[in-house]
């Protein structure tokens, strides 16, 4: 769930405006095949009948299918990490790490599901790349996230021990949340994000001193 695909090389953006028109109406296009539910029907052919294009088109602005999903991914991804930083940024300095975790877990899972298309392509880029390509790693946004909520809670991870640390915690994350993602069940959601929750409190607990 934390945008961590393999990146290509992006084609140049076309300079003419008709051309851009041309780039958008594909991503529209193909946009609208994944809210019909048809996502792991899409091709280029598809996508051009969508676009009302032909099919040569599409690889005057794009590599081939996957390239125009992993844009659509990426985006979907940003507009949801910036409503968690949103909710994030409301956090007080000098909260406390147990008292803030869970709604910002819940806040994050809630705004992925109510994202249109945010599910759907996950889904696809959890069954089309490998696990290691999924996960996120250090520099990830939710990594980041991750660490900003430990300086806004006074949590400082111990010397020597930062890496291995922000790998489990992240790895973990990842994988939780994209399970609570894939249930039907509000509860057994729920459920997930709660261990998770009580995961990292406990985590945390064994490397930081509770603020007195």
């Amino acid at each position: 769930m934390a945008r961590a695909l393999p990146r290509r090389e992006l084609k140049a953006p076309p300079k003419q405006a008709r051309a851009r028109e041309k780039q958008l109406a594909i991503l529209k296009a193909t946009e609208s095949l994944v809210l019909s539910g048809e996502l792991e029907g899409i091709s280029t052919t598809t996508i051009a009948l969508k676009a009302g294009i032909p099919v040569g088109s599409i690889y005057r602005y794009f590599e081939d299918k996957e390239d125009i999903l992993e844009q659509l991914y990426r985006k979907a991804y940003d507009e949801v990490e910036a409503k968690a930083t949103e909710a994030q940024q409301r956090v007080e300095e000098g909260a406390q790490f147990a008292d803030t975790i869970q709604p910002l877990l819940d806040n994050f899972w809630r705004t992925a599901r109510a994202h249109p298309s945010f599910v759907a392509l996950t889904r696809w880029a959890n069954r089309h790349f490998s696990l290691w390509d999924v996960t996120p790693g250090p520099a990830s946004s939710l990594s980041r996230l991750i660490e900003q909520l430990f300086t806004l809670t006074g949590i400082e991870l111990p010397a020597g021990r930062e890496t291995a640390i922000m790998k489990s915690i992240v790895t973990t994350s990842s994988v939780l949340i994209d399970q609570a993602l894939e249930e039907d069940d509000e509860e057994a959601a729920k459920q997930l994000l709660s261990e998770l929750c009580q995961l990292l409190i406990s985590y945390t607990k064994s490397f930081s001193s509770p603020r007195s």
